[in-house]
C-alpha cells in the first residue's frame, strides 16, 4: 500500500496457502474502477492456474487501507495451452510463513508502530 501511495500505481501481494487448493491476491489500487476489477480478475485467474488450485480470492485495498472490492474464482483446475503461455515466467508467490516473517521484521515493526500510535479519528 505504501508503494501505491508513493507512485499512484497498482501493486500486488500474493499468498499461496499451505492447504493446496486456495490462494489470495491482495491489490493496492489508487482507484476502484472497472479496469481495476478486471485487472484483479485476470491476475487471480493467472495465479489460480499457475498454482493449480480450485479456488482463489482477490481483495483490492485502497490507499487508506479500506477494502474496495473482492473477487472469488472457484472452479476445478484444468490444463490450458493458452493459460500455460500466459503464466509462463510468472514470479513465485509468497508463502504465508514468509509473509508473517516480513510482518515481524524489525523495520516493519518500527513503521507499524507509528501507525498503531496514530490518533484515530472519531466516526
Amino acid at each position: 500500500m505504501m508503494l501505491a501511495k508513493q507512485d499512484g500505481k497498482r501493486h500486488d501481494f500474493v499468498v499461496g496457502m499451505t492447504h493446496r487448493g486456495t490462494g489470495i491476491c491482495l491489490h493496492s489500487n489508487p482507484v476502484a474502477n472497472e479496469a481495476a476489477v478486471r485487472a484483479l480478475e485476470v491476475h487471480c485467474a493467472k495465479r489460480k492456474y499457475a498454482q493449480r488450485t480450485s479456488r482463489w480470492f482477490g481483495v483490492s485495498v485502497g490507499l487508506n487501507a479500506g477494502m474496495q472490492f473482492g473477487v472469488t474464482l472457484e472452479f476445478p483446475w484444468e490444463r490450458s495451452p493458452t493459460m500455460d503461455e500466459l503464466t509462463r515466467g510468472m514470479k513465485s508467490y509468497s508463502s504465508l510463513g514468509k509473509a508473517m516473517k516480513t510482518v515481524s521484521a524489525p523495520w516493519y515493526q518500527r513503521n507499524l508502530g507509528a501507525v498503531r500510535d496514530a490518533p484515530v479519528a472519531a466516526a
